[in-house]
């Protein structure tokens, strides 16, 4: 079933995948460009920059500075330079941490914590914007990972237009903003717009996650800018304040892990 099929028909019966979520999944790979960049290489490279008010609520300030990502694909690793301040390195996994020589064990229960509610140490920071990375550049091939688990698939109208809602639920394992969330694919197979609640920043807070400016990286459709707005129970959002932004400047595959002498990181 091509793309469009498969959009049509969930627009005329309202589609529940059942036992066809691998066959949907597929199909959102391909339409997005094609699992083949995912499958044969280790890492994905990103240079970002990224902000907004959520870090400032939690006393944080994020350096303006380029960052230079390194995600490992097949495991939960991200690897960056330049944070969390200027000629920093950093490495998030869902159990370690490292900022420069220092070591810290931490998981999501320690991200819970009811003094992390007011304020975050530098280790507090990675370890959200750690598993955030992980979870939002590795889309759609993210699907595919033994831990998520793709509910159904319906019809919605978005800004005037037929897209498809992905209702995604993860194992309670893995490191991510809650359990269910949404994820909606345009005609093209670009994913625009991304809702969840990102209890580990606050417990009653509900983010509407905007996907723009696609750009190809080796056949993928990634979104190039992207920012997190407050969401209402109505399901539509405010247009501020901007929780958080983030733009991609370039974004590349590789074999290897790069580093920042490889890339096109410039200076502070």
């Amino acid at each position: 079933m091509h793309w469009h099929q498969m959009l049509c028909a969930a627009l005329n019966n309202n589609l529940n995948t059942g036992g066809a979520s691998n066959q949907f999944i597929d199909e959102l790979i391909a339409a997005n460009g094609s699992l083949n960049p995912w499958q044969s290489h280790r890492y994905l490279n990103l240079v970002v920059q990224f902000g907004g008010l959520a870090f400032q609520l939690k006393s944080k300030s994020i350096n303006p500075t380029q960052k230079f990502i390194t995600i490992d694909i097949r495991e939960e690793k991200v690897h960056f330079q330049n944070f969390p301040g200027p000629n920093a390195t950093a490495m998030w996994s869902p159990l370690l941490l490292k900022i420069n020589a220092v070591k810290r064990i931490y998981n999501q229960k320690t991200l819970a914590s009811i003094r992390r509610r007011f304020y975050w140490d530098n280790f507090d920071l990675l370890y959200f914007v750690g598993y955030a990375c992980y979870n939002y550049f590795i889309f759609p091939y993210l699907l595919t990972k033994p831990y998520c688990h793709l509910k159904d698939v319906t019809d919605i109208i978005f800004n005037g237009s037929n897209v498809l809602r992905f209702h995604v639920k993860f194992d309670s394992t893995f490191p991510t903003h809650c359990s269910e969330q949404y994820f909606y694919i345009d005609s093209d197979g670009k994913l625009i717009r991304h809702d969840y609640d990102p209890v580990f920043f606050m417990p009653w807070a509900k983010a509407c996650h905007l996907c723009l400016d696609h750009i190809d990286v080796f056949g993928i459709k990634m979104p190039s800018h992207r920012k997190a707005l407050p969401r209402t129970s109505s399901n539509s959002y405010f247009h501020w304040p901007v929780m958080v932004w983030i733009n991609v400047h370039s974004a590349s595959f590789s074999h290897q892990p790069l580093s920042v002498s490889d890339s096109d990181l410039p200076g502070s």
